[in-house]
């Protein structure tokens, strides 16, 4: 009887928590609302727009309004009247100004099981914004920073802030508050050497009170003090030298205004106050409530965690990212309560996506988009996903864009990869560094190409590789066509180098155009960039691909390209005009170049390999490989991992190339160990390094002998397990491995071979995953090995010895060497109620890695914490729970459930494809 009533009892519990789970709610409570969901609550407190977002135990993440502008428009929450429309799992605000009658914004919520995302339509500024009005005669207003972007520079002297105008130019401003002082450095910027002839005046409510006088290029700064006092209108002038407005880059650096006691304004930072930027969730002084939060995380991969300020920027020679662009667009954050992150949805026209000072910001630029003043506009999305850790949170964004369709991701098996793309990349670019020819200079030609592929083939041993020819060997950037003199026979050297049985990449500058070039006569540059929402753009890509990609007599018949600089979009601050800014300014007109390029060459060569580093998952449709490009030149593996960290989980259905044009001798092979698991491994040098040190041959050799093992394997993605530690898998099972310290590699090309390899002596210690081993092979002859656990020795192991190891086949096990449990099992735990800890069995059937989540329930059906979120191979596992939760807080006595998910890898459906859900019973006290 009572065992009948416990059975009952426990599949009432089972059914009410899964009731539970399975989604949120929604509640209108008069002064609040109230949002109920597994992963968060939620509560926004109608009158002031304010919200409170809580863990599903009650911990607070943060507070935040819910509010965003694009323009210091509104300035109290006092004139404000909001009226709330709750209609399924969506709330809509809208906020009116009640002294004007003027609506101000609106605001959307999407609340989903999981996850939630907001919207905002902001009130976009009139062209004159706030205070200030600017224009001038050529070019855009750089703010910190040259027109051309460079560092203000004059007479030698750099300057960290100030405006980098143009002849004929005016800023005017409107002083609303008592300065005493204007103080600025005048000068023309050193970029234009010594051409360029200017004239700086400053008027004060309509009078003259400066003029500089002609000042020329490489001339000293010249001091500029202006009394303010009284004054309501300010002005900045440049005028030419009487001599046209040719090279005249003049600088206001330091421009500045003084108050009486001291405070000070850089004009700079006042202008990107008012126009340049969307602010976001924030308003009357308040913004995102940071309290107790422990750091931040950027998943741009040269410094990962900040403590105040951390961001995401497109533009490379704003951050110094190291050509890591672009990032995901995600930032997540550790509080007591657990990690959470706020991503973008869709590409926003603007370039940079930050949260500092307690609030996020984008920077649109309004005057250069296609949208009328004065109306609302809708900026993109921001999904909120709640994560395990900062890695998961990647994880969790790219599910995120899919299962709500932001993004198309084609797996790997609807990308149908070519084998080809698995062979190793070799590149002429660190040798021309080498032997002083990079660029355009005269010895690098079509007979230095043709003798560097000849010594890379007899010094490596090893002839199945694809060459990038690198910069310069076009006449002109933007140009399809090759260097006359240099590189007449291009398409001959192609042609041989196919024969051959090679594959030949072409380094492609982006956006990049020199005078003389196709986009130059095709009239599509802004100066010297691409404006890739010019009328003919599409036009200039067809004819570029064409040519260099098709084998038609004229053209060249490359194999594809590995684009290059694509964080070289123009600033749109800095643009001077676009054909058609509705196809896109910032991120988007990146989008729209890279797409654009990637369907056109498609359409002449389907099986074209395009590679560029771009690990954004928006952009995964549209590259086959994304590029590592190399990091913050502290040489060491660690960021080419940390950088391949990032690009599986954001991107995992594209192959990485390793790259490493920037090598020291001591990492070639650590590096070139973990790329061959990873991705697809690169050289760049053949008779030195970076660091000059001298290539010995053997060192080619090994890197040969790698090589040779690493293109054994078939397409597949990427974990990260440890430092030095990967894994690559593909549907049918584990393809290969790195291991001991990034030392030594081992690949599965079928179920009865393992072919291993190391790069220094040593015991090679290789897992076996349940697999026996028959024989080992090396050069054909026995060697001796031993069996310790689930791993293989072969003691005193040879560097670039490849050792063929044979398994034993089985019907038990699957055709690449697994030998699984036949089904999934969640096993019954039984906890002793007296153990501090709980441990829990369960195992991962079929013949392929899957995706394992554990979660941890209460009574209440919410989440406490998760134990596993990580691809598994199948096998048998136990994971123990020792009462945390994920925030690291103890949780009381009591019964808890556990819940397991499996994802098939390779064949993923509709978000998680849940192959057995399971509900059991535990005690903990």
């Amino acid at each position: 009887m009572y065992k009948i009533l416990l059975i009952s009892f426990i599949s009432f519990l089972q059914l009410f928590f899964y009731s539970l789970i399975s989604g949120q709610t929604i509640t209108d409570m008069g002064n609040r609302i109230s949002v109920s969901a597994n992963k968060y609550m939620m509560t926004i407190q109608k009158r002031t727009a304010e919200v409170t977002l809580k863990n599903a135990t009650g911990q607070q993440y943060t507070r935040f309004p819910l509010h965003a502008y694009a323009s210091k428009s509104f300035s109290t929450t006092s004139n404000l009247k909001y009226s709330w429309i709750i209609t399924g799992s969506k709330i809509e605000l809208t906020a009116e100004d009640s002294t004007e009658s003027k609506e101000v914004l609106r605001a959307s919520i999407k609340c989903y099981n999981d996850d939630f995302e907001v919207q905002f339509g902001v009130l976009v500024p009139t062209e004159t914004v706030g205070q200030i009005s600017y224009t001038q005669q050529w070019g855009a207003l750089g703010l910190d920073a040259s027109v051309d972007r460079n560092t203000l520079t004059i007479g030698g002297q750099q300057y960290l802030k100030g405006l980098g105008t143009h002849a004929y130019s005016e800023i005017t401003m409107q002083l609303d508050e008592p300065y005493t002082e204007f103080l600025a450095e005048a000068g023309v910027d050193d970029e234009v050497g010594d051409r360029g002839t200017v004239v700086f005046q400053v008027f004060t409510d309509g009078s003259k009170v400066y003029d500089s006088g002609i000042l020329r290029g490489n001339d000293q700064a010249t001091p500029v003090q202006i009394s303010l006092d009284n004054v309501v209108q300010l002005q900045l002038i440049v005028t030419d030298g009487g001599d046209d407005i040719h090279y005249d880059h003049a600088n206001w650096a330091m421009a500045r205004l003084v108050k009486a006691n001291g405070d000070t304004l850089y004009i700079s930072d006042w202008i990107r106050s008012l126009q340049e930027q969307v602010n976001i969730f924030c308003f009357d002084q308040g913004g995102v409530d940071t309290n107790g939060w422990i750091k931040m995380f950027t998943p741009e991969p040269d410094q990962f965690y900040y403590d105040s300020e951390v961001g995401i920027d497109l533009l490379q020679f704003r951050d110094h990212k190291r050509y890591f662009a672009p990032a995901p667009l995600n930032l997540a954050f550790q509080t007591p309560a657990g990690w959470f992150s706020v991503g973008l949805c869709k590409l926003p026209d603007a370039t940079r996506f930050v949260f500092t000072n307690n609030y996020f910001y984008m920077d649109y630029i309004w005057s250069k988009m296609d949208i009328q003043s004065d109306t609302l506009y809708w900026i993109t999305p921001l999904c909120f996903t709640f994560n395990q850790n900062e890695w998961q949170g990647i994880i969790d964004y790219r599910n995120y864009l899919i299962n709500h369709e932001y993004i198309v991701d084609p797996t790997m098996e609807e990308r149908n990869i070519p084998q080809w793309w698995m062979e190793p990349l070799v590149c002429t670019w660190g040798e021309q560094g080498a032997d002083g020819i990079a660029y355009a200079a005269a010895g690098f030609d079509y007979t230095w190409v043709k003798s560097y592929v000849e010594q890379q083939e007899q010094k490596l041993g090893y002839r199945n590789f694809t060459l990038i020819l690198d910069d310069k060997w076009q006449k002109y950037y933007g140009d399809p066509n090759p260097a006359p003199g240099r590189f007449d026979y291009l398409r001959s050297l192609i042609d041989d180098l196919h024969a051959k049985g090679h594959h030949v990449l072409l380094w492609w500058k982006c956006w990049h155009a020199e005078p003389g070039s196709l986009p130059y006569q095709m009239g599509i540059t802004d100066h010297t960039l691409i404006d890739a929402t010019h009328p003919n753009f599409v036009d200039y890509v067809q004819q570029s691909t064409y040519k260099m990609l098709s084998s038609d007599p004229e053209c060249l018949n490359a194999d594809g390209f590995k684009m290059d600089y694509i964080f070289d979009v123009r600033d749109p601050l800095r643009a001077t005009a676009y054909g058609n800014p509705s196809l896109g300014i910032g991120l988007r007109e990146l989008y729209r170049y890279m797409k654009v390029w990637y369907t056109e060459a498609k359409k002449i060569k389907p099986e074209c390999l395009i590679t560029f580093s771009g690990p954004d998952p928006h952009f995964a449709a549209i590259q086959d490989m994304t590029r590592l490009n190399d990091g913050d030149r502290t040489h060491s593996t660690t960021n080419w991992q940390n950088r391949a960290r990032v690009s599986s989980l954001a991107a995992p259905n594209l192959l990485i190339d390793g790259d490493g044009w920037d090598m020291y001798h001591d990492l070639i092979f650590p590096h070139l160990v973990t790329s061959s698991v990873y991705g697809v491994p690169s050289l760049y040098f053949l008779s030195k390094f970076s660091d000059n040190t001298p290539i010995a041959d053997w060192i080619l050799e090994i890197v040969g002998k790698v090589f040779s093992v690493s293109a054994m394997r078939r397409p597949g993605k990427s974990t990260f397990l440890s430092p030095g530690r990967w894994q690559m898998a593909d549907e049918e099972g584990l393809v290969a491995e790195s291991m001991q310290n990034s030392n030594s590699l081992i690949v599965y090309p079928d179920s009865c071979n393992g072919y291993a390899i190391t790069v220094v002596n040593q015991d090679l210690i290789i897992p076996l995953h349940g697999r026996t081993v028959s024989q080992v092979l090396a050069d054909s002859q026995n060697v001796n090995f031993t069996i310790e656990g689930d791993n293989l020795k072969i003691p005193s192991a040879i560097r670039g010895q490849i050792y063929n190891i044979k398994f034993k086949p089985s019907s038990s096990v699957d055709k690449y060497g697994y030998s699984p449990p036949q089904n999934y099992h969640l096993l019954q735990n039984s906890p002793n109620p007296f153990n501090l800890t709980t441990l829990i069995n369960y195992s991962v059937g079929g013949t392929s890695p899957q995706l394992v989540t554990l979660k941890i329930y209460n009574l209440l059906g919410q989440q406490v914490t998760t134990l596993i979120n990580q691809p598994q191979v199948p096998g048998e596992y136990k994971v123990s729970w020792d009462g945390t939760e994920s925030c690291g807080l103890q949780t009381p006595p009591g019964i808890y459930f556990y819940k397991i998910k499996l994802k098939n890898l390779a064949k993923p459906k509709n978000g998680l494809n849940t192959t057995k859900k399971c509900f059991r019973l535990t005690f903990f006290s």
